[in-house]
């Protein structure tokens, strides 16, 4: 319900935002050389407040979508270069595109559909294990880890979060990284903390009194990030979550 009305408002105010910027442009252009030519008058004046107004908000709307697209993070707040975010996008794209794969047979798949098919198959097969380790196996795996969490931190690891700690621990989290699986930024929750606030809380605290996490929370999105320049297999892949 909530992302239909943002689609919606999203459409109405900002589609096409980078025509809404030349078009601003255009019109604050026209009206400026009007008032330079003498032509003061209130309505012009008034006009071209309210087109620098529109002309800023449109350009830094357009900053901020490009700027996404292209995973930068480390401009400082108030730089404006869409046509480096621009280029960022299209260098970003041609980079992370999984164009071929050789499949377990030496096989190159280069069809979209069966890339994807390969892809969803590896994975689901590697998630979705349905083998039980035997007792050996795990006292093997006990005699590996050697470092445990002391006994006197295991009641401060499954306290209840204070209404501060979760605060804090939201606000922590770095704007600008991608979205999760419901299409929404950091900046999303950040700006709408007051609505949302109290149900987070009552959220959290009930995961912690119950030891339950709804499996929808668990969603998330896998990234294949190249380990190599020219990759050719799933190995030179390395999925992030």
């Amino acid at each position: 319900m909530v992302k239909t009305e943002l689609l919606l408002l999203n459409r109405a105010a900002f589609s096409d935002v980078g025509l809404r910027v030349q078009e601003c442009s255009k019109n604050l252009t026209t009206v400026q050389n009007q008032i330079f030519q003498r032509d003061v008058n209130q309505n012009n004046l008034d006009l071209e407040r309210n087109l620098r107004v529109d002309y800023d908000k449109f350009c830094r709307a357009e900053m901020e979508l490009l700027k996404g697209k292209a995973r930068m993070t480390w401009l400082a707040n108030g730089d404006v270069s869409t046509s480096f975010f621009s280029r960022s996008v299209v260098s970003y794209k041609n980079k992370m595109k999984l164009s071929m794969l050789e499949d377990d047979q030496g096989n190159v798949i280069m069809e979209p559909a069966q890339l994807k098919n390969m892809v969803v198959k590896i994975y689901e097969n590697l998630f979705s294990s349905k083998g039980s380790l035997s007792l050996s196996q795990k006292e093997t795996i006990k005699g590996v880890i050697t470092t445990r969490v002391p006994e006197e931190f295991f009641d401060q690891l499954v306290a209840q979060p204070t209404h501060k700690e979760i605060n804090d621990s939201f606000f922590s989290q770095s704007s600008g990284k991608s979205p999760g699986p419901d299409g929404y930024g950091i900046e999303f929750y950040k700006t709408n903390w007051k609505l949302i606030e109290q149900d987070m809380y009552q959220a959290l605290t009930h995961i912690f009194a119950t030891g339950e996490i709804p499996a929808r929370l668990n969603a998330t999105t896998i990234f294949l990030i190249p380990k190599s320049e020219n990759p050719r297999n799933m190995i030179e892949y390395r999925p992030i979550s």
